[in-house]
Protein backbone atom coordinates (compact mmCIF):
# COMPACT_ATOMS: atom_id res chain seq x y z
CA UNK A 1 0.00 0.00 0.00
CA UNK A 2 2.92 2.35 0.65
CA UNK A 3 4.85 1.84 -2.61
CA UNK A 4 2.22 3.37 -4.96
CA UNK A 5 1.96 6.43 -2.67
CA UNK A 6 5.75 6.87 -2.74
CA UNK A 7 5.75 6.54 -6.54
CA UNK A 8 3.06 9.21 -6.77
CA UNK A 9 4.96 11.42 -4.34
CA UNK A 10 8.11 11.17 -6.46
CA UNK A 11 6.29 11.82 -9.76
CA UNK A 12 4.33 14.94 -8.78
CA UNK A 13 6.99 17.66 -8.77
CA UNK A 14 8.76 16.62 -12.01
CA UNK A 15 5.38 16.31 -13.73
CA UNK A 16 4.26 19.80 -12.73
CA UNK A 17 7.69 21.23 -13.56
CA UNK A 18 7.57 19.70 -17.05
CA UNK A 19 4.03 20.94 -17.55
CA UNK A 20 5.09 24.48 -16.62
CA UNK A 21 8.06 24.27 -18.98
CA UNK A 22 6.42 22.67 -22.04
CA UNK A 23 2.91 24.19 -21.96
CA UNK A 24 1.45 22.08 -24.75
CA UNK A 25 -1.54 19.85 -25.18
CA UNK A 26 0.64 16.78 -25.54
CA UNK A 27 2.45 17.56 -22.28
CA UNK A 28 -0.88 18.19 -20.53
CA UNK A 29 -2.42 14.91 -21.67
CA UNK A 30 0.76 12.92 -21.02
CA UNK A 31 1.24 14.30 -17.51
CA UNK A 32 -2.43 13.88 -16.71
CA UNK A 33 -2.21 10.24 -17.78
CA UNK A 34 0.98 9.72 -15.74
CA UNK A 35 -0.52 11.22 -12.58
CA UNK A 36 -3.79 9.33 -13.10
CA UNK A 37 -1.94 6.03 -13.43
CA UNK A 38 0.21 6.75 -10.38
CA UNK A 39 -2.78 7.71 -8.25
CA UNK A 40 -4.90 4.80 -9.50
CA UNK A 41 -2.27 2.32 -8.31
CA UNK A 42 -2.95 3.36 -4.72
CA UNK A 43 -6.71 3.82 -4.89
CA UNK A 44 -7.70 0.15 -4.70
CA UNK A 45 -5.56 -0.61 -1.68
CA UNK A 46 -6.77 2.48 0.14
CA UNK A 47 -10.44 1.63 -0.44
CA UNK A 48 -9.87 -1.92 0.78
CA UNK A 49 -7.98 -0.74 3.86
CA UNK A 50 -10.66 1.79 4.78
CA UNK A 51 -13.44 -0.71 4.15
CA UNK A 52 -11.77 -3.39 6.27
CA UNK A 53 -11.23 -0.96 9.12
CA UNK A 54 -14.98 -0.33 9.45
CA UNK A 55 -17.38 -2.65 11.29
CA UNK A 56 -19.20 -4.93 8.83
CA UNK A 57 -22.70 -3.81 9.77
CA UNK A 58 -22.02 -0.12 8.94
CA UNK A 59 -19.37 -0.35 6.19
CA UNK A 60 -21.49 0.81 3.31
CA UNK A 61 -22.93 3.89 4.98
CA UNK A 62 -19.71 5.00 6.64
CA UNK A 63 -17.63 4.46 3.51
CA UNK A 64 -20.14 6.56 1.59
CA UNK A 65 -19.96 9.33 4.20
CA UNK A 66 -16.15 9.29 4.26
CA UNK A 67 -16.05 9.54 0.47
CA UNK A 68 -18.71 12.25 0.29
CA UNK A 69 -17.09 14.44 2.95
CA UNK A 70 -13.63 14.07 1.43
CA UNK A 71 -14.84 14.90 -2.07
CA UNK A 72 -16.93 17.86 -0.93
CA UNK A 73 -14.23 19.38 1.30
CA UNK A 74 -11.18 18.81 -0.85
CA UNK A 75 -12.82 18.66 -4.27
CA UNK A 76 -14.73 21.86 -3.58
CA UNK A 77 -11.91 23.87 -2.04
CA UNK A 78 -8.84 22.73 -3.96
CA UNK A 79 -9.26 25.17 -6.85
CA UNK A 80 -9.54 28.12 -4.47
CA UNK A 81 -6.63 27.02 -2.28
CA UNK A 82 -4.36 26.38 -5.26
CA UNK A 83 -5.27 29.73 -6.86
CA UNK A 84 -4.59 31.49 -3.54
CA UNK A 85 -1.26 29.67 -3.06
CA UNK A 86 -0.20 30.48 -6.62
CA UNK A 87 -1.05 34.15 -6.14
CA UNK A 88 0.59 34.24 -2.70
CA UNK A 89 3.85 32.59 -3.77
CA UNK A 90 3.95 33.71 -7.39
CA UNK A 91 5.08 30.19 -8.27
CA UNK A 92 3.36 28.14 -10.95
CA UNK A 93 4.50 25.07 -8.99
CA UNK A 94 2.22 25.85 -6.03
CA UNK A 95 -0.30 23.17 -7.13
CA UNK A 96 2.51 20.61 -7.04
CA UNK A 97 3.42 21.52 -3.47
CA UNK A 98 -0.25 21.34 -2.45
CA UNK A 99 -0.57 17.89 -4.01
CA UNK A 100 2.72 16.73 -2.47
CA UNK A 101 1.44 17.82 0.94
CA UNK A 102 -1.84 15.98 0.47
CA UNK A 103 -0.11 12.80 -0.70
CA UNK A 104 2.38 13.01 2.17
CA UNK A 105 -0.50 13.21 4.67
CA UNK A 106 -2.14 10.21 2.98
CA UNK A 107 1.14 8.30 3.03
CA UNK A 108 1.64 9.01 6.71
CA UNK A 109 -1.94 7.96 7.46
CA UNK A 110 -1.55 4.73 5.47
CA UNK A 111 1.45 3.72 7.56
CA UNK A 112 -0.70 3.99 10.70
CA UNK A 113 -3.45 1.64 9.52
CA UNK A 114 -3.27 -1.66 11.44
CA UNK A 115 -2.85 -4.90 9.47
CA UNK A 116 -6.13 -6.80 9.23
CA UNK A 117 -4.99 -9.81 7.21
CA UNK A 118 -5.11 -13.17 8.93
CA UNK A 119 -1.91 -14.53 10.42
CA UNK A 120 0.29 -15.99 7.70
CA UNK A 121 2.08 -19.28 8.07
CA UNK A 122 5.77 -19.35 7.39
CA UNK A 123 6.26 -21.67 4.39
CA UNK A 124 8.66 -24.56 4.72
CA UNK A 125 11.55 -24.47 2.28
CA UNK A 126 10.66 -26.43 -0.90
CA UNK A 127 13.69 -28.71 -0.54
CA UNK A 128 12.56 -29.79 2.94
CA UNK A 129 9.03 -30.58 1.73
CA UNK A 130 10.32 -32.60 -1.24
CA UNK A 131 12.71 -34.56 1.00
CA UNK A 132 9.89 -35.32 3.45
CA UNK A 133 7.59 -36.57 0.68
CA UNK A 134 10.31 -38.78 -0.84
CA UNK A 135 11.16 -40.26 2.56
CA UNK A 136 7.54 -41.27 3.15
Amino acid sequence: MVVPWVVLLLVIFPAFWLLGRERSGVALFGITALLAIASTLSTGTVLVAVTESLPAHVRSGRLGMIYAVAISVFGGSTQFVVAWLTQLTGSPLAPAWYMIGAVAVGLLASTQVPETAPVKRVPIAPSVEVAAVRAA
